[in-house]
């Protein structure tokens, strides 16, 4: 009898000292900080849940409301107006942005999950003078920067390689 209570004293305890690893490594701080502030820090949910984190956005887009929403802090305004632009941009920014780069949007079928975006934004990432790639994967839709204006041709291949197909016209 006595052996069991040790064994199940030796495991509470290993179980307390993992638990308190978890708080003090720096990946679970805003989680941690999350359960006593109620708000999790935005940059935390657009790195690590990118569900979650489009969903947030399609809300704002289409002004509902989730009924289990929880307040996300860090949003400075420059993350504000750039939400707010790329919902509706204004004129004046979309020359702006012409001129810097070349904003290219690719239609790409057979992409269903979160690895077909990870894989489509592999393969452009690896193109020299492809920035900035996101993948709206209920619309099939890839959008990307082409600052060195790379061909369109190589572009597609790089999508086919991935195994995808590119829809044009």
């Amino acid at each position: 009898m006595t052996l069991i209570h040790t064994f199940a004293t030796i495991f509470f305890l290993l179980g307390v000292i993992a638990h308190l690893a978890a708080l003090i490594l720096k990946v679970n701080r805003p989680l941690v900080k999350s359960i006593f502030t109620g708000e999790v820090d935005l940059e935390y949910v657009r790195d690590r849940h990118t569900l979650w984190y489009e969903e947030m956005i399609r809300q704002k887009m289409t002004g509902e409301k989730a009924e289990d929403e929880v307040e996300v802090k860090g949003e400075c305004e420059k993350e504000k107006r750039e939400e707010r632009e790329a919902i509706e941009p204004s004129p004046e920014i979309e020359s702006k942005e012409e001129e810097d780069k070349m904003a290219s949007v690719v239609k790409v079928k057979g992409m269903s999950c979160q690895h077909c975006v990870m894989a489509v934004t592999k393969a452009l990432g690896q193109l020299e003078g492809v920035q900035k790639v996101e993948v709206d994967l209920p619309a099939g839709e890839v959008r990307f920067e082409n600052t060195k204006a790379v061909p369109q041709e190589e572009i597609e291949k790089a999508i086919i390689k991935a195994g995808y197909q590119v829809v044009r016209g």
